[in-house]
């Protein structure tokens, strides 16, 4: 059942706090923006493990600053990162069972060739009781980097993580109409008469993983 906002509400994104520049907001705004949501799934953020699937946050102690939270981070390069596990989530036997207490990801599983199996094995490696937090596209630019394979609603989040129970599951519409063109040169879409793409949703899920 999805709760939360209506179809079609808005509420404009202010970058502030710990969203310093336009890449901090990539890894950091929508995050800081769902964090009473996240506190009160989790009960409490303090020294709880956390794992981002995808990225390499340009500021990863601000998770440990700002929320108390134990970052680390998968990704497929570490790029030269202390906080990063080198794997791939869709197949990752180096993590243990039941290791983090949250898994947050953001517009990465459009990204991942063979998301089911992404979200088995971060429901595997999830604590009993653990919390994973995920946002991503519906309606948004072509951006290959490197490829762009999907597009998602609530409902397809519910299904692909339907081991867990669902705590909510609904759109994400604070930036619809903002002018969305990149920000790397490889990742520009063309100006044209009505300015940049400007049809910008995505949907977000949160769920837990019952005790055994």
């Amino acid at each position: 059942m999805s709760n939360g906002k209506e179809v079609g509400e808005t509420t404009p994104i202010e970058f502030t706090g710990i969203a310093k520049s336009m890449l901090d907001c990539v890894y950091i705004t929508h995050f800081r923006y769902y964090i009473n949501k996240v506190k009160l799934a989790l009960g409490d953020t303090k020294n709880k493990i956390m794992l981002e699937v995808g990225g390499v946050n340009p500021n990863p102690k601000d998770y440990e600053n700002d929320f108390g939270l134990k970052y680390n981070n998968i990704d497929l390069d570490t790029h030269g990162s202390i906080y990063t596990i080198k794997g791939d989530i869709t197949d990752c036997p180096q993590i243990k069972d039941n290791t983090y207490d949250f898994i947050y990801s953001t517009d990465t599983f459009e990204h991942i060739a063979e998301p089911w199996k992404a979200a088995k094995e971060m429901i595997r490696i999830l604590k009993p009781g653990g919390i994973i937090f995920i946002i991503v596209p519906f309606a948004y630019r072509y951006h290959p980097v490197p490829i762009d394979y999907w597009r998602y609603t609530p409902q397809c989040l519910e299904f692909l993580f339907r081991p867990l129970k669902c705590l909510e599951a609904n759109w994400d519409s604070r930036n619809r109409r903002g002018p969305v063109q990149g920000i790397e040169e490889f990742d520009k879409v063309p100006v044209d008469d009505m300015g940049t793409f400007r049809e910008n949703w995505r949907c977000y899920y949160i769920g837990r993983k019952e005790n055994d």
